[in-house]
């Protein structure tokens, strides 16, 4: 159905128990069903159940691959992101669980004014290894979805800002050009039937 949501990231909720019997990778919580891993959520409206396609297959992760994740502490003045989905060309979609590092070049801004801990992330590859690192460099990459620091409610983009309309107050995050309208599945086409992050990364 038109407007109904198509992808996860773990803890999302996406049905509740009178819609839906929870299928795989998901579980139900006080009557809502909500994923437990990331990938496109999959509707059966024969039997009733909903369920998520993680993708999962081995694959090996390459410099500028597409990544989405959720920052989830800054360690001794490194912000750690845990990438739950990778976007790779001519695969598409692919769930991984892997903790990376988020690299801010040679900016002098603090690292502060670029994420902060919890925001859900778009990025690319810039080092692979034991510990990879992304970059949020480029109008297309960077915070995508944040709550307020304070009160936890959803932030809402005004200009190049993020503000908070239960507490009134504005935080300052690197937004990427598409904040709080993702739509993951059209990128995926993009980079799947030719497209690449130098030529995405040239465009912005």
């Amino acid at each position: 159905m038109e407007g109904e949501k198509k992808v996860a990231f773990p803890g999302d909720v996406i049905a509740t128990t009178e819609e839906y019997l929870p299928g795989k990778n998901t579980e139900e919580k006080n009557g809502e069903i909500v994923a437990t891993k990331f990938g496109n959520i999959l509707r059966d409206d024969v039997n009733l159940t909903i369920s998520v396609d993680t993708g999962k297959r081995e694959f090996f992760l390459k410099k500028g691959d597409v990544v989405y994740g959720q920052v989830i502490k800054n360690d001794s003045h490194r912000y750690i992101v845990r990438v739950v989905g990778v976007f790779q060309r001519g695969t598409g979609l692919r769930e991984v669980d892997e903790e990376m590092q988020l690299s801010f070049g040679m900016s002098r801004r603090p690292q502060s004014d670029f994420v902060a801990v919890g925001d859900l992330i778009r990025g690319y590859v810039v080092r692979t290894g034991d510990m990879p690192e992304i970059s949020i460099n480029g109008n297309h990459y960077g915070v995508i979805s944040a709550v307020c620091s304070r009160c936890r409610q959803p932030l809402v983009k005004k200009n190049i800002t993020l503000y908070c309309e239960n507490c009134q107050r504005t935080e300052i995050r690197k937004i990427a050009d598409d904040y709080g309208q993702v739509d993951i599945f059209n990128y995926e086409n993009r980079i799947t039937h030719g497209g690449s992050h130098s030529e995405a990364h040239r465009q912005n």
